[in-house]
């Protein structure tokens, strides 16, 4: 599979400690603190998340504890305009309709 070539090109290129994180580049201190060794379940319908060595437990690089978060928002909702009509946006979206695709979907299917 993939991954073990993943692995295998971290071993070769000196390990986990001389590769991460990725990108090597980006200012720790810039880091968001919580996010680091976090697994975000963006599942809408709350059911719990997948126990595995990804959600708790040490990290790979050993700089930290694996946790779960469930997503929230972050900010207020963006006012993002009116799309480009040479996105064949749907109509609804053109015409600037403040409901959502699936508002729009339960106006179609429910009497």
């Amino acid at each position: 599979m993939h991954q073990n070539q993943w692995l295998a090109v971290l071993e070769d290129l000196g390990g986990v400690n001389a590769n991460l994180p990725i990108p090597n580049t980006f200012p720790t201190e810039r880091h968001i603190p919580g996010f680091d060794y976090a697994f975000i379940s963006t599942n809408i319908e709350n059911q719990p998340v997948a126990e595995g060595r990804w959600t708790s437990g040490p990290s790979i690089d050993g700089k930290g504890e694996f946790t779960t978060l469930v997503a929230q928002p972050g900010a207020p909702r963006p006012d993002l305009g009116m799309p480009d009509v040479k996105g064949y946006a749907q109509a609804q979206q053109m015409m600037g309709g403040d409901k959502g695709i699936i508002e729009n979907i339960k106006d179609t299917l429910l009497p």
